[in-house]
């Protein structure tokens, strides 16, 4: 166990707080039989791997050892450990949201500790069939990360899906499948995909647990979105429930209270209801204006939830979704640069930031451009809550009669 440890120069790497000297006392204390050494060396030690979503030159060196661990027969606090390399995963995630601008030399860290926790898929498609459900769970979780390894986890992810007995890794399963099965397929055309549908088909009809419902709808919609471009493509094969559980998904939190006992008892919560709304929201607009109508018209819509749909519609066409899934910015009009006042140096942001620039003569707007912008004016609610986010995002006037009277003439 933690083979090579005595091998690194610990003392030559960063860290939160200072050089990496103390690691590998802190590695081996995650190994005694004190349950208290253990939690605070693991705390101390991810608390100085990455700190405020800032990574360090020690950040990837750690992680062969945590995967060590992680392999152990009758390692303690399995669940602890996985959990906090999954976080580590999530800030490199966050990273490449942003890694287009980042200083070069931070640039490099985040792409080591990708790599680094990369070799390890292995270890994890394994630690989905562990015997405790936390270790299980977030195992579910950090595969998301790594879709390009889907030829590998694919297998893993089924196997498990079709035996997971508990609710919680069902959830986070099932969401996995939708990002990583949609990747398989793209790079393997040779495979089944009328075998993929039918598996997401049975929890698209069980009733149970309706946020496993709602994540197979939405691993569904993904799958289906990418036959589109890929024949052949029945468009009229579409269960008739699935939009409905996505629209009925999207106007409730289901933010149940056994998902809150859970967090009493292990540290990790369900992602938030907002934020599982948004993704829903996302897949039901690429089925047109027509499913954003719908939404709206549910009861109880708020002129927070409609700002939040409507959010939602405007940035599937003025922004795109890149390899990490997250939003960056199209170049629809050209930006000028500003000052910034973050840190350049502790988290490897650019010295500048880009701001658009006023609409210039020229300048032009695509025909679903258009169309959201005129859905968006003409919901009297979405104009009840404040917003300024029109020039901020999108290079366009906040006002909404000058809104109006700009889509008109572009």
């Amino acid at each position: 166990m933690l083979k090579g440890l005595d091998q690194v120069e610990w003392g030559k790497l960063e860290s939160a707080y200072r050089s990496a000297t103390d690691f590998p006392e802190l590695l081996r204390n995650l190994l005694v039989s004190d349950p208290e050494v253990r939690k605070s060396a693991l705390s101390n030690l991810m608390g100085s791997v990455t700190h405020q979503v800032t990574l360090y030159t020690s950040s990837a060196v750690v992680v062969p050892f945590l995967a060590q661990i992680l392999r152990g027969e009758n390692q303690a606090d399995k669940a602890d450990i996985l959990f906090e390399v999954v976080e580590l995963s999530e800030v490199v995630q966050e990273s490449f949201s942003f890694f287009s601008g980042i200083a070069p030399a931070y640039a490099v860290i985040v792409v080591n500790v990708y790599n680094a926790l990369s070799h390890h898929i292995e270890t994890y498609c394994e630690l989905l069939s562990h015997s405790d459900f936390r270790v299980r769970r977030e195992a579910s979780r950090i595969l998301r990360h790594f879709i390009e390894f889907a030829d590998y986890s694919v297998p893993f992810v089924r196997d498990q899906i079709v035996q997971e007995n508990d609710i919680y890794v069902l959830r986070e399963l099932v969401r996995t499948y939708g990002d990583v099965a949609q990747y398989f397929l793209k790079i393997s055309p040779d495979v089944d995909y009328e075998d993929n549908r039918k598996l997401l088909l049975r929890f698209l009809t069980n009733e149970n647990d309706a946020i496993v419902q709602a994540e197979a709808a939405l691993a569904y919609t993904k799958l289906t979105n990418y036959q589109r471009f890929n024949p052949p493509y029945d468009p009229e094969n579409l269960p008739d429930n699935l939009l409905t559980i996505l629209l009925e998904a999207s106007h409730h939190s289901m933010q149940h209270k056994d998902d809150e006992s859970l967090h009493d008892t292990y540290r990790y919560n369900l992602a938030s209801g907002a934020n599982r709304r948004q993704r829903y929201i996302s897949e039901i607009i690429k089925y047109g204006v027509g499913q954003i109508n719908k939404l709206l018209a549910m009861s109880d819509v708020s002129p927070f939830d409609t700002h939040m749909i409507l959010r939602t519609l405007l940035d599937l066409h003025f922004r795109r979704l890149d390899r990490t899934g997250l939003h960056s910015k199209y170049e629809l009009f050209k930006v000028t640069e500003q000052p910034s006042d973050l840190d350049g140096i502790h988290y490897g942001y650019p010295e500048r930031i880009k701001y658009w620039r006023p609409i210039q003569p020229g300048d032009s707007l695509n025909p679903n451009q258009k169309s959201a912008l005129r859905t968006v004016l003409d919901n009297d609610r979405f104009w009840e809550y404040p917003t300024n986010l029109f020039s901020f995002f999108y290079g366009l006037p906040d006002d909404r009669e000058e809104l109006r009277k700009l889509v008109e003439r572009l």
